[in-house]
């Protein structure tokens, strides 16, 4: 992207992560902490609260900032076969997408 005399990049991307054993690339740094939040949890399921609380901290930002890096996130992850499930009420988990061979 061009502005002024100045080029910018389109997404600032740069960073991966491993999920399942597959390396997710071209990942935020809000993205990479929103995915490492859902991997931290058992279940992997996170609140709204706890994404603010550990992704954005003590900066102040609206709630429905986290509905939209998680739309985003959930665009970048799907193409790796996992997907962002809402679970309602301000929760959220982290599923494969993909097809076990047991499962089938």
């Amino acid at each position: 992207m061009l502005i002024g005399q100045r080029k910018f990049p389109d997404v600032y991307t740069h960073e991966s992560v491993i999920v399942d054993g597959v390396e997710i690339e071209g990942l935020t740094t809000k993205q990479t902490q929103l995915v490492g939040l859902f991997l931290k949890e058992d279940n992997r399921t996170v609140t709204r609260q706890s994404i603010l609380e550990n992704v954005w901290g003590k900066t102040n930002v609206h709630p429905k900032t986290v509905d939209v890096h998680l739309y985003n996130l959930r665009r970048k992850l799907h193409g790796y076969g996992l997907m962002i499930r809402s679970d309602g009420g301000g929760r959220w988990s982290l599923l494969s997408d993909r097809i076990k061979p047991n499962d089938a």
